[in-house]
């Protein structure tokens, strides 16, 4: 089957959540079936990028996303009645691109990620789709509106109403649609949601594996950390949790790592807390850090985060929204905690008793190792896209 892809981002480098999940999922169609991928990009021509893509796509075209092209497509989104983040990756010109890409092609079927990509996906109707929601937008976005206040609240109020929209449409206009966890599935807008396949994450179960390090960090937070819901996050964990942890353990130290921290991520470093930026080898954090804490206040979907640290055999502190993400067996091997005082207890439990989180950690990797291997994920996918 000759397969076409659109992706608003390309996956490369895979530093944020969907790019590691296109590169995946693709990666595993392109074992039986012919993959051209058309992805769009900011800032440098990817060179290094495209040559690994080439690995296993048939072709590969990107195009550049320029500051006056998303400035411009804002301004349509909002004369139409899009969602902003569609708006920020459409073009006209992109979109008579993407056709002559698949005219050249001629794709038997074509594949999308995120509601973003509906303007591209509903001007090539003719052709059999699957898309990808990842997660429930909708969702994320209005529980962005519920801890904000004017005038940011009436943006993300607007943004979870169009939002809920495209997720419509792009049920209508798809034939298969796939989305990351049960939650997000439930939560999504649509009548018939039991159509759309709830398809997981997977881990590189090379790379995350228990290695041996120097325990110089106790508590990690991982993740893209200009994304709304990290930056939140990030914030809860050093300004609202950390005092108390200090006031027993002052030297705790705590790693907030991952690509392109904001202003607010940067000014939390400090004494005992450090702020990594993008990192080439974010498995040898994992390996340092005695304990993953993810205390979502906002945001929807399956914390890749969690399933990292499981797999390095890190036990792992969580909200109940980041919770609310994992399968029920994934859901009893981590600490559920929704206050400051709670967190609290449960990270000097984990220092205290080394056995219990020992334990905890290995309970994690045995999941993993049954559960998110992208190998059997990507597997999976190829049956629901062919289907």
């Amino acid at each position: 089957m000759k397969i076409a892809a659109f992706l608003p981002r390309m996956p490369w480098p895979l530093d944020k959540g969907d790019k590691l999940r296109a590169y995946h999922l693709l990666k595993g169609l392109a074992r039986n079936h012919e993959v051209f991928l058309f992805a769009l990009y900011e800032g440098k021509n990817p060179r290094e990028g495209i040559e690994i893509l080439r690995d296993f796509c048939r072709e590969v075209q990107v195009e550049r996303l320029g500051n006056a092209s998303r400035a411009l497509g804002l301004g349509r989104a909002l004369a139409r009645g899009w969602p902003l983040q569609a708006g920020y990756f459409h073009h006209p010109a992109l979109v008579e691109k993407w056709h002559a890409f698949l005219a050249t092609h001629r794709p038997d079927k074509t594949f999308y990620q995120l509601i973003r990509s509906l303007p591209y996906m509903s001007s090539a109707a003719e052709i059999p789709s699957v898309i990808d929601y990842q997660d429930a937008f909708s969702l994320s976005m209005a529980r962005l509106a519920g801890e904000s206040r004017p005038p940011k609240k009436w943006i993300w109020q607007r943004e979870a109403k169009t939002v809920a929209k495209f997720e419509k449409e792009a049920q209508q206009l798809s034939s298969r649609q796939v989305i990351i966890s049960e939650q997000d599935r439930q939560n999504l807008p649509l009548e018939d949601r039991d159509r759309v396949h709830v398809l997981s994450n997977g881990i590189d179960l090379d790379i995350f594996k228990p290695r041996e390090s120097e325990k110089d960090i106790d508590i990690l937070f991982a993740g893209n950390m200009s994304y709304r819901p990290n930056i939140t996050a990030a914030r809860y964990l050093v300004e609202k949790i950390m005092p108390i942890i200090w006031e027993l353990r002052p030297k705790s130290k705590v790693a907030l790592v991952g690509t392109h921290p904001v202003q607010a991520v940067r000014q939390l470093a400090g004494k005992n807390v450090v702020v990594t930026g993008f990192v080439e080898d974010i498995a040898s954090w994992y390996a340092r850090s005695r304990m993953l804490l993810a205390p979502m206040q906002t945001g929807a979907g399956l914390q890749n985060k969690i399933l990292e640290a499981m797999a390095m055999e890190l036990p792992a502190i969580v909200s109940n929204i980041a919770a609310k993400g994992l399968p029920d067996e994934a859901r009893e091997l981590v600490l559920v905690e929704e206050n400051p005082k709670g967190y609290a207890e449960s990270v000097i439990e984990l220092l205290n008793e080394e056995n219990y989180a020992g334990m905890l950690g290995h309970q994690g990797r045995k999941y993993v190792l049954a559960h998110h291997n992208w190998t059997q994920i990507s597997d999976e996918f190829e049956k629901i896209f062919t289907s």
